[in-house]
């Protein structure tokens, strides 16, 4: 009888804290990325559960003759978006070379170099790779020209620029710039190495 009883109490025991925890944590919000025409002009979007951002405007003819028109480019540069950010990867967008060609790629961490297979798109030979990053998510945002310190990496933490591009629409402009220190970017998603 007592074996019952205290087998009843170690059963009941066990399937209390056996009980799954429920998580109180949000659940990152999905973002889409799509690539759509407007006004003629193919556009690479990610839409956010609150608003559509405009990433990046295909208008260079520079890749037509390898075949790469605007519109596939932009096709194309849209789905690796959709696909970093589906696998978690797409936490930071910086600059970097493949097969000897300067890229913007996806990079883990602020600092580091861009992931195995992180290409996004490839630039024009006469492209200042740092400059096109800044003015591609400087133009998003609709505030003023960030400055730039030559030879310094710009990372774009994907996650904050998004959430800043929402509160800018919301409020006044604000002017976006690299912080004074180099290790403290809070507050700004424009973060240099």
């Amino acid at each position: 009888m007592k074996n019952k009883v205290f087998t009843s109490i170690v059963i009941a025991f066990a399937a209390t804290f056996a009980m799954p925890v429920v998580s109180l944590a949000k659940p990152k919000a999905k973002v889409q990325y799509v690539c759509e025409v407007s006004q003629g002009i193919p556009i690479t979007y990610a839409r956010t559960p609150t608003e559509t951002v405009e990433f990046i405007g295909w208008q260079s003819q520079a890749f037509n003759n390898s075949g790469y028109t605007p519109e596939r480019r932009c096709q194309e540069v849209t789905a690796r978006f959709q696909k970093h950010s589906d696998a978690g990867n797409l936490r930071f967008i910086t600059t970097g070379i493949v097969n000897n060609q300067n890229v913007m790629c996806v990079a883990q961490k602020k600092g580091a170099n861009c992931i195995s297979d992180g290409l996004l798109l490839t630039f024009e030979s006469k492209d200042d790779p740092q400059k096109v990053l800044a003015e591609l998510f400087n133009v998003s945002t609709r505030v003023q020209k960030i400055r730039l310190t030559r030879g310094k990496p710009i990372y774009i933490d994907v996650d904050e620029y998004l959430s800043n591009v929402s509160k800018t629409r919301q409020s006044q402009p604000v002017q976006a710039e690299k912080p004074a220190s180099q290790d403290n970017c809070n507050g700004s998603f424009f973060c240099s190495n």
